[in-house]
């Protein structure tokens, strides 16, 4: 797409996308396949053909002597090793002819090389029954004395083996063969759908060919090599060198004619000698007249002469060819010489006409830079010369380089727009190159717009995984162009692999203390106290140098966002301004919020929540993801827009809206809003104008937003605690209507005619209604939301919740940003067991209500732990949360389960909407209620952290409002049970037989009954 704005054919992209629809009662979504390799140019395609099985034949004499120190399996293997080069083949032996063909009845070889002479059998004799038994079948003849080559073939028809060579002992020459033969067979492939180009090696002598074949290989390689390093990662750097030109050796002018036209414009250069065959006769002038031919057809191909006798050298230069001499002591440093200056290699030198260098660039982004600022005089040597064409040629970037190649400097209307065209294109190129890639870190080469970096060996984590797959998915999807103005990606990443972790455990001695320890604090404390080793401190210090904007540092741990235990919520995450003007302030910034996650993982609720899984602490394992901050800055405070969740699942549908359509929260400012469970807007993707929680002037007025987090960039120098998340603070509406960002999210409540005005430009209370965005699609937040969910869901194959920020910008400025910023596996199983609730059962019922989550039945919970709603105070919640807690860690030693019931929303993070409980307090309840009061509605928090980990354990969740979904607490009956412990708030019973509990999450209808006869089985 990006190549497609300057008119030049996108790339070749491997890229499969196959849609099902599915036409059943379910109303299913598309189901998509997506091939999410991310490595662009179709390397993975390349070197489909490979020799992995050779059959060596010899006789003993000839493997004692091929042997020599040491096994030539091990030594090809070596070989391949010193190269870089994965697949080294097999070697097997026949000490005779016959027993050769034997082997090859029964089984398959990729290549035969065979010794000139054999105990049983004339090696003609025998390369023809290769041939015609087994067509197809490459096969070398190798020569074990170049003193014998000229008797031994003068009768030796050569069209029988596909290479004769000499060998010398050098197990490179057997590489070479391997990689000749490959290159043979591959090449039509790789060149039509790769753009690999193809390098031409004349030479007729069969000693010349054993001595120059191998030195030229490794050169390639090598200086292959060393372009590939500017690779995105160890694996991309692998598949490119798939792309490295390959090598076609011709003994003849006709067999260089054929070759230099099958490949066509493939062909990228002419290694040749002068005196070879043509028409079955050795000509002295062969190379001249070859290399004519090919500069008539191929103008700028770069070509080279090599010849032992030093007269050519005077015709060469006079048809401006370069020349090699075959007998000169330098002749490698001669031809990598060549490689570098005519074949891209290295370094691109800018030069000025008369060769003085100017500026060099090592990567593609200094290309980028440079094309800017290099005097024009150079831009034009350069450009009429296609060097930048050959340079990118080197580096795999076939297809680019061929579309610069056909574009001629008077193309373009002057000189300033083919500079401009040409870094346009390098610069759209290189983001393409890291869309959707996880790029390795490397501090001496740090482009901090690349959007996915990893530091450190070891698992990206759950949140990191969860990103790294949505990038990939975003770099496949045409979204760009569905959405137009907004861009839909990734926020820049860096992640630190757990190996950074486990050492920083090890180099400070800090196990004992993170598992042993039941303080907080003293384990915070004992984490900051601890030192990063030396270079991972340069690495994070080189990482700030780049990077000023505010920082996210979120856990990443192994069995986070895992499946069917979330860990949502349980580890931290800190915001870092990052915008201290000495970078030792804020490396320790940095350094510091990455200690205090790191020691999030031995805090006490999530050993509790560790404890009710099948894990141990001792397995879980920290990364860590350091994302830029999706916010713009106002004065002194930054936030987003706003931010939500977004689930493809809604576990309490209302009304019209359906359990497939989707839920999501939102609000102005900060995403911690909505995962703390704090006042948010609630709409059905699929049908955002339906507002269940809007549906009266007085539910918009007490559910409305009031007030939103964003991070404090007035302060410097910020210290940060193990109790906080940043320098974060609360505003009001007041200060997001002087900031604008009310505008596009805001209403006005007119006490005058009792209306909500959309809108914030009369006077009266300000909403938050998303009215613009969700009426009247000023942003499509919905129509993007519904997209991505769909996707999203089919990928994954269940459903999926995603976090998520929105920039909204001036149309003259640019495009709106909309931002995954984490993606996890949403647990919905069990929706659909079948459970009985009948109306007559209402008469027995404890509890009742029509809003539930969860399907199942349970009959072995006997106790009800329930705050008193006599003694109820919402300034007091705080406490209210402790004394549950305590009466949790003593039914946790007896090992007993209750019944939750309490005011407000449970864990939510806003005092006044209800108790702020965490996972380790309430951890052995196994059904939870939330009743509203005469002060508010109770809203279910489906966002939250806390209420995820309530879904993947199965907790049954219970919404109570008087007058709302059918349902009541008969607190007569629970009041009437036997009182285990009383404490100010918080009061613990226990009847004597263990209450049933029924829910039907189908229908969304649950209640807690006293005891009947029937049978128990276990709530799911």
């Amino acid at each position: 797409r990006a190549l497609a704005r300057c008119k030049l054919p996108a790339p070749q992209l491997r890229l499969e996308i196959s849609l099902v629809q599915r036409d059943d009662d379910s109303g299913a979504d598309e189901l998509f396949e997506l091939d999410l390799d991310s490595t662009a140019g179709g390397f993975h395609d390349l070197m489909r053909r490979r020799v992995s099985e050779i059959l060596l034949v010899s006789s003993l004499y000839d493997s004692f002597i091929m042997e020599e120190d040491g096994q030539l399996g091990d030594r090809i293997l070596a070989d391949y090793v010193d190269l870089h080069l994965r697949y080294a083949p097999r070697v097997t032996r026949a000490s005779t002819a016959a027993k050769a063909l034997g082997m090859m009845r029964y089984r398959r070889f990729d290549l035969v090389i065979t010794m000139m002479r054999l105990p049983d059998m004339d090696v003609q004799v025998f390369c023809r029954e290769v041939k015609k038994r087994y067509l197809g079948t490459p096969l070398v003849v190798l020569v074990n004395d170049s003193l014998e080559l000229p008797v031994l073939m003068k009768n030796f028809d050569r069209s029988l083996a596909d290479q004769l060579l000499v060998w010398s002992g050098d197990s490179r020459l057997l590489l070479s063969a391997i990689k000749l033969i490959e290159d043979r067979i591959n090449v039509d492939h790789d060149t039509r759908e790769g753009g690999v180009r193809v390098l031409l090696f004349v030479e007729d002598s069969a000693r010349r060919t054993s001595s120059f074949l191998p030195m030229v290989y490794a050169e390639l390689m090598t200086q292959t090599r060393k372009v590939m390093a500017e690779g995105l990662n160890y694996m991309d750097k692998l598949l490119r060198m798939r792309a490295r030109p390959k090598i076609l050796l011709a003994r003849s002018y006709e067999d260089a004619v054929r070759l230099s036209s099958q490949v066509g414009d493939y062909l990228m250069a002419v290694i040749s000698d002068v005196r070879f065959p043509r028409r079955g006769e050795l000509r002295d002038d062969a190379g001249f007249d070859l290399l004519e031919l090919l500069r008539k057809r191929h103008p700028r191909l770069p070509v080279i002469l090599h010849s032992s006798d030093p007269g050519n050298e005077e015709r060469a230069t006079e048809m401006g060819l370069e020349f090699l001499d075959k007998n000169s002591q330098t002749w490698l440093q001669d031809l990598q010489e060549f490689f570098v200056t005519h074949l891209g290699f290295g370094d691109f030198v800018f030069r000025m006409p008369d060769g003085s260098e100017v500026d060099r660039a090592r990567r593609l982004r200094d290309l980028e830079k440079m094309i800017l600022t290099i005097p024009d005089e150079s831009l034009r040597y350069h450009l009429d010369r296609h060097h930048i064409s050959i340079w990118l040629m080197a580096r795999g970037e076939h297809v680019l380089a061929g579309n610069l190649a056909s574009r001629e400097l008077e193309q373009f209307e002057d000189l300033q727009g083919a500079r401009d065209f040409v870094s346009t294109v390098l610069r759209e190129l290189r983001q393409a190159r890291h869309r959707g890639v996880i790029s390795d870190f490397v501090r001496n080469d740090l482009d901090a717009a690349t959007p996915f970096m990893r530091l450190g060996g070891g698992s990206l984590g759950g949140k990191g995984r969860g990103i790294a797959f949505q990038a990939a998915l975003l770099a496949k999807l045409d979204l760009d162009s569905q959405f137009p103005g907004v861009q839909i990606q990734v926020p820049q990443t860096l992640s630190l692999g757990t190996d950074l972790f486990v050492r920083y455990l090890e180099d400070n001695h800090l196990e004992k203390t993170a598992l042993r320890s039941t303080d907080d604090a003293e384990i915070a404390h004992a984490f900051l106290d601890g030192e990063f080793a030396k270079e991972t401190i340069g690495d994070l210090r080189a990482y700030l140098e780049q990077v000023t904007y505010p920082l996210a540092v979120r856990s990443s741990s192994l069995l986070e966002d895992s499946l069917f235990q979330p860990f949502a919520g349980l580890y931290r995450t800190y915001m870092v301004p990052n915008n201290d003007a000495e970078l030792e302030v804020r490396l320790r910034q940095l350094t510091n919020a990455i200690k205090l996650v790191y020691a999030s993982t031995y805090y006490q609720a999530p050993k509790s929540y560790i404890r009710s899984t099948s894990f141990r602490i001792e397995e879980e394992q920290m990364g860590v993801i350091i994302q830029r901050m999706v916010a713009s800055r106002y004065q002194d405070l930054c936030y987003p827009n706003f931010a939500g969740v977004a689930q493809s699942h809604n576990f309490y549908p209302l009304g019209r809206l359906k359990a497939e359509d989707g839920l999501v929260q939102v609000a102005l400012g900060l995403g911690k809003t909505v995962v703390d469970g704090g006042n948010v807007l609630r709409f059905s993707p699929a049908k955002p104008n339906v507002l269940p929680q809007f549906s009266s002037i007085r539910d918009m007025l007490k559910n409305s937003q009031s007030e939103f987090y964003a991070l404090d960039l007035s302060q410097h120098g910020v210290v940060l605690s193990h109790t906080e998340e940043g320098p974060l603070v609360k505003e009001d509406l007041e200060r997001a209507e002087k900031d604008g960002t009310l505008v596009p999210v805001g209403s006005v409540y007119s006490p005058k005619d009792g209306v909500i005005r959309d809108g914030i430009y009369h006077k009266g209370p300000r909403l938050v209604t998303f009215a613009n965005v969700l009426k009247y699609d000023q942003f499509p937040l919905a129509t993007i939301l519904k997209e991505l969910l769909r996707i999203s869901r089919a990928a994954l194959a269940m459903d999926v919740e995603m976090e998520f920020a929105v920039n909204l910008v001036p149309p003259e400025v640019g495009s709106h940003e909309f931002a995954i910023v984490q993606c996890r596996p949403l647990a919905t199983s069990g929706e659909h067991a079948a459970v009985d609730l009948k109306d007559e059962d209402r008469e027995r019922a404890v509890c009742w209500t029509e809003q539930c989550l969860g399907t199942g039945k349970t009959t072995d919970v006997a106790d009800v732990v329930y705050v008193n709603p006599e003694r109820w105070d919402n300034t007091r919640t705080v406490e209210i949360a402790r004394e549950v807690g305590e009466i949790n860690a003593r039914m946790e030693k007896e090992n007993r389960h209750f019944i939750l019931i309490g005011m407000g929303r449970w864990g939510t993070a806003d005092h006044f909407l209800g108790i702020p409980v965490t996972w380790n307090e309430i951890s052995q309840s196994r059904v939870m209620v939330e009743v509203g009061t005469s002060q508010y509605q109770v809203e279910p928090s489906q966002g939250s952290h806390f209420f995820h980990n309530i879904t993947s354990f199965h907790i049954g969740y219970l919404t109570i409002q008087e007058g709302r979904y059918n349902s009541f607490v008969d607190w007569e009956t629970i009041e009437g049970a036997e009182v285990i412990e009383e404490l100010e708030f918080v009061r613990h019973v226990r009847f004597p037989e263990p209450l049933e509990v029924r829910l039907d999450g189908r229908r969304g209808c649950g209640a807690i009954l006293m005891p009947s006869d029937e049978e128990e089985f276990s709530l799911v």
